[in-house]
């Protein structure tokens, strides 16, 4: 299981996808929100509160494509 370090860092990396996502897309909260489904005041909360979020990770996997990432899967070596 992840420390809570952890699943912060991962929270922080969303935030700033957020960020990265409405700067190359042009857009605003609402519209981020409307993409991914969510409320705008949840959008709001997630990037400015930094707590760890609680979205689905398919709507993490759409943020990432917006915010320009590539999202893939690695297998530990231990």
């Amino acid at each position: 299981m992840a420390k809570k370090s952890e699943y912060q860092d991962m929270s922080n990396q969303i935030s700033s996808m957020m960020y990265e996502a409405k700067l190359r897309q042009g857009i605003e909260d609402n519209e981020l929100g409307k993409r991914l489904y969510l409320a705008t005041s949840t959008i709001r909360n997630m990037r400015s509160q930094k707590t760890t979020c609680n979205i689905p990770f398919w709507k993490v996997a759409l943020l990432a494509k917006m915010a320009g990432y590539d999202v893939k899967f690695e297998r530990r070596t231990s």
